[in-house]
C-alpha cells in the first residue's frame, strides 16, 4: 500500500519507506536571500524571521530542510483539523500562528511523547549548528528508526534511542 501526499512530494509505503519525489532547498542553501519555501512546513527561525518582516534576507541552513521534512510527516499523522488550521494561517500570512497551531498540536499529543516532536525539536534548537557530517548522521539515524517518526505514542525504549542519538550526536 502507498500513501500519496502530492501537496508535500513524498510517498510512504506500509513499511515506513518514504520516497521523496520533489525535495529541494527554497533557497541556495547559506545564501541571504528572499525565503520562497513551503509557509506550511517552516522552520520557526523562517517563520519568526517573516513575522518581522516579509521582505528580509533568511539565511537558510540544510536543518531547515530537514525540519520542512519532519513536518510534513507530522501533518500526515495528525488529526485533518490541525491540517487545516496550518493551511488557514499560512492563507493569512499569519507566521506566528503557524508556529501557535504547531504549539497547539505539540500540546494535543505530549502525553504521549510522539518521537516526531522531539526531532523536529532537536532540529530547530540546533539549526545553526548542525550540519555537514553531524547533521546527515542524525537524520540517517532517524531515517533507521523511522517507523517511530509515523507514530504518535512510542515505547519507551524508542524515546530512549532518540534520547542517547542527541547526546551521542555532540559527544563525538
Amino acid at each position: 500500500m502507498i500513501r500519496t501526499i502530492p501537496f508535500f512530494g513524498f510517498y510512504i509505503y506500509r513499511n515506513y519507506d518514504i520516497l521523496l519525489i520533489d525535495w529541494h532547498s527554497a533557497i541556495e542553501i547559506g545564501l541571504n536571500a528572499k525565503y520562497s519555501g513551503t509557509l506550511s512546513t517552516a522552520s520557526n527561525f523562517v517563520l519568526n524571521k517573516l513575522a518581522k518582516d516579509t521582505n528580509t534576507a533568511i539565511q537558510c541552513f540544510p536543518t531547515d530542510d530537514y525540519i520542512s521534512l519532519m513536518k510534513m510527516i507530522l501533518l500526515e499523522i495528525i488529526s485533518k483539523e490541525f491540517n487545516e488550521a496550518v493551511l488557514s494561517k499560512v492563507k493569512q500570512a499569519s507566521y506566528t500562528g503557524i508556529i501557535g497551531v504547531y504549539e497547539q498540536i505539540e500540546m494535543s499529543y505530549r502525553n504521549r511523547q510522539p518521537i516526531i516532536f522531539k526531532v523536529i525539536q532537536f532540529l530547530e534548537e540546533y539549526r545553526n549548528s548542525l550540519n555537514g557530517e553531524k547533521l546527515n548522521n542524525y537524520i540517517d539515524e532517524c531515517i533507521k528508526k523511522r517507523q517511530c517518526l509515523f507514530e504518535l505514542q512510542n515505547q519507551q525504549s524508542d524515546i530512549d534511542y532518540f534520547y542517547q542519538l542527541e547526546k551521542n550526536l555532540f559527544s563525538s
